[in-house]
Parts: structure tokens; sequence; C-alpha cells
């Protein structure tokens, strides 16, 4: 808060009162100055009177002076430290004036870059906001773009299993015919044995359009009772070499089966009675694949049966496939 500064007319005022209450104290009378009769003094006795008392008190008007001197001394240093004072305050509010205008410059520049950051934090939500719908839009172009991708890669997928199964090779083995002893064999051994079936002639066709390319066949043929066991069981199937692996629709293709260890007289004779209980049994597996690598399996079986074919009024010896032995997958 500013302070009044004391005024030059203050002081001098201050002055003439000090100097007025002096020179009233130096100019009363004496008690002994004073006439007993209580008449008035003339003018000569006044006179003398005052020249009776400078002869008695030679310095009394010099002690006034005096004791006006160092009042006026002190003055002066009151009005010094005044000035002085006041010029300290003065310096003093100028300072607290110029931090105030420092302080409003920062706090102007303070509310300045404020309003400046609520500007940018205004177009930061405006971006924010522009980016999210962007997102937002991206997202569902993303997921339109994934459901065409899954629509497509579904076609493309439904495309591929057309054209595979277009394309895809189905073997079965369509006729099973025996390889009966030659007559060689049946003069040095005897009659019986021309009736020995030695091997077996299998005969593959495919039914499908691609081709099928076999990679493996396992096979046997063998004289038992029964002929061929259920349920199916190929355990005791060998491999057997194929001359021409690839099979199309119109070149069919066969192997053949040996007859699993030999026969004995008695043996081959059963083989040529059609009411013995024993019969021959042919029966394995072909493993192939596609052009796409995809692989599948083909199992039959077949058994040799006295009877009548269904073209042919003759009995004769004939394989018949047995269905549970005849799958594809």
């Amino acid at each position: 808060m500013k302070r009044p500064r004391p005024s030059s007319t203050s002081i001098l005022i201050l002055l003439a009162s000090l100097l007025s209450v002096s020179r009233s104290g130096s100019a009363q009378p004496s008690p002994g100055a004073i006439p007993t009769n209580g008449r008035t003094a003339t003018p000569q006795q006044t006179r003398s009177r005052r020249a009776t008392n400078d002869q008695h008190h030679p310095h009394q008007s010099t002690n006034a002076l005096s004791a006006i001197a160092p009042d006026r001394a002190t003055l002066d240093r009151a009005a010094a430290e005044s000035a002085k004072s006041a010029a300290a305050q003065e310096a003093n509010l100028r300072k607290q004036q110029e931090l105030a205008a420092e302080t409003l410059a920062v706090t102007q520049k303070t509310l300045d870059v404020t309003q400046q950051s609520l500007n940018i934090d205004g177009w930061l939500v405006k971006l924010t906001a522009g980016l999210a719908v962007i997102n937002f839009l991206t997202m569902v172009v993303f997921y339109c773009t994934m459901r065409a991708n899954v629509v497509a890669a579904n076609a493309t997928r439904d495309v591929v299993k057309v054209s595979k199964a277009a394309v895809r090779p189905y073997l079965w083995v369509r006729k099973v015919e025996a390889e009966l002893g030659s007559p060689t064999l049946a003069g040095d051994l005897g009659p019986e044995f021309a009736n020995m079936v030695s091997s077996a002639s299998c005969f593959i066709q495919n039914l499908g359009s691609g081709p099928a390319f076999i990679t493996e066949v396992v096979a046997t043929l063998k004289f038992s009772d029964p002929p061929l066991p259920l349920p199916p069981n190929y355990d005791d199937c060998i491999r057997v070499v194929m001359l021409q692996p690839v099979v199309t629709a119109t070149e069919p293709t066969n192997f053949l089966v040996r007859l699993r260890g030999g026969a004995d007289s008695p043996t081959a004779i059963r083989m040529g009675d059609p009411n013995a209980q024993e019969r021959f049994s042919c029966y394995g597996i072909i493993r192939y694949r596609d052009v796409f690598g995809e692989k599948y399996c083909t199992t039959f079986g077949f058994s040799r049966q006295w009877g009548r074919r269904s073209d042919s009024e003759v009995f004769e010896w004939f394989f018949t496939h047995w269905p549970p032995y005849n799958t594809q997958t």
C-alpha cells in the first residue's frame, strides 16, 4: 500500500511552531521584576529592569538561540530521513510495480500459452476424432474385404473340390481269372495237378475321369476253408509288383498273384472237386493317388466257385467278388 509523503509545507509549519514556543519562553518576566505595589511600570522602569536583568542574566538570549539551533538540525535530519525513507519506499514501490508488471506479463503469457494449448487440444481432439472415424471406416473395409476373401476362398475351395471330384480316379478290380497248371506239370506230377490254380490274374479298371497313380499293391492267393474270413483281414497279404502303375479310363491294367505254398496230390485233387469244402480265394489292397496328390484306397476279395456264369450255360470254375471285401476310400 502506498504511504503519503510528508510535504515541505508541513515541515515549515512544524518549524514555525517550535520557534514561537521558544520565543514565548524567553520573553516571560522573572518574578522579581513584577512591582510589589501592583502598579504598571513606566517605560523607563521597563528599560532599567531589562538592563538589570541583562546584567544579572547575560546568557539568556544566547541560550534561546542555542536551543533553537539544535531543534532545526534535528528537523533537518528528520526531514532528510523522511525524504530518504520516502525515496526508499518509492523505490520499493517502483520495484513492486515492476514485479507486478512482470508477474502480469508472465500471467498474460501463461494465459496466451494456455489459450494456444486449448486451441491445440481442440485441434487434437478433432484430429483424434477424424482418425477414429478413419480407423472405423478402415475396419469396416477390412471386415468387408475379409468377408469377401472368405467367400472367395470358400468358392475356390468348392471349385477345387469340384475339380478334384471331376478328375478323381476310381479303381476297382473288375475280375479275377485263374491260371491253371500247365500240361507239362500235369504230365510230370500226375493228372490231378491239371486243375491246380498256380496264380490269379487281377484286372483293374479306372471308373473315374482322372488318371490313377498306383503306389502299392498287396494281395494273396490261397486255398482254404473258409475262403474269405469275416471280418476282412489283410494281414497275410504280400507286396505285388505292378508293371503298369498308371491306370486311365481307357487303359486298364492287371497284375498276377501267385499261390502261396505248394500242394500235394490230395490237395490238388480237392482243388478240382466241386464238393470240397476248401475254395480258392484272392484278396488284397490297392493304394493310389490322383494328380493333386490326394491318396485313395481300394480293397478287393474274390472266391472261386463252381457254377454257371450269367452269360453261360456251362458249369465251370470262376471267381466271384465278395461284397465285404470290395470297398473304395
